[in-house]
C-alpha cells in the first residue's frame, strides 16, 4: 500500500483505444486505462484512510487507487498485494485482504479494507472490473504447492493431490476464469 498525494493519470479505454488506433512510437509510454472511477466511496478497516472523508475509487488496468481530492491525499495498491476481493453483503462494501509482505515471504502480514460505494447497486461492477484488472497480474508470491499448511491435502477426480493453498489457489483461478468467461461472452453479445 503506497501513500499518494494525487490523483492517478488514467484515460478512459475509448480514449485508449483511440490513441493505438496509431502505432505508437512507444510501447512502454502508453497510459494507464481507467476500467472504473466511482465518487462518494467511503473506506474502513486497516488502510490508513479517514473513514468519514469520501473518496474516489480509481480501478485501473495498473493499479486500484482511493483519493480524496478534499484531502489531497490517498492509496494505491498493485493488484498482486490484494489477496482477496469479494462483495461483502452484511456490510455493504467490497472487502480486500491486502498482503503487506516485503520481500521476505515468511513475514506475513495481511489488512482488510472495506470499500462502500455510495449505491449498493455498484458493489458487482466494482467486483467485476476488480476481478478483471486482477487477473492482468501475477502473484508477487507465488505458492508452493508442496507447502502444506495445515497438514490437510486435497485429491481430486484425475488422482492429483494438491496442498490446501493449491486447492485454494486452483479455486480462485477456477473463479477468475469463469468471471472472464462472463465478461466475454458479454462483449460477445453487444
Amino acid at each position: 500500500m503506497k501513500v499518494i498525494d494525487k490523483p492517478v493519470k488514467a484515460i478512459k479505454l475509448q480514449d485508449f483505444n483511440d490513441l493505438i488506433s496509431k502505432t505508437p512510437g512507444s510501447f512502454s509510454e502508453l497510459p494507464t486505462i481507467l476500467r472504473l472511477r466511482v465518487d462518494g466511496c467511503t473506506v474502513a478497516g486497516d488502510c490508513d484512510l479517514d473513514g468519514n472523508e469520501r473518496y474516489s475509487l480509481y480501478v485501473t488496468d495498473k493499479e486500484l487507487c482511493i483519493y480524496s481530492d478534499s484531502l489531497q491525499k490517498g492509496i494505491s495498491l498493485d493488484y498482486p498485494s490484494i489477496m482477496l476481493h469479494a462483495v461483502s453483503i452484511s456490510t455493504n462494501s467490497i472487502f480486500c485482504q491486502i498482503d503487506e509482505r516485503t520481500e521476505n515471504v515468511d513475514d506475513f502480514e495481511s489488512k482488510d479494507m472495506h470499500i462502500h460505494p455510495p449505491e449498493t447497486s455498484q458493489l458487482q461492477e466494482i467486483y467485476d472490473q476488480l476481478s478483471y484488472c486482477a487477473n492482468l497480474h501475477q502473484n508477487k508470491f507465488p505458492t508452493d504447492d508442496n507447502d502444506n499448511d495445515d497438514g490437510e491435502d486435497a485429491m481430486f477426480e484425475d488422482g492429483v493431490e494438491l496442498s490446501t493453498t493449491g486447492a485454494a489457489n486452483l479455486a480462485r483461478l477456477d473463479d477468475m476464469l469463469e468471471e472472464q468467461d462472463k465478461h466475454t461472452d458479454k462483449k460477445q453479445k453487444q
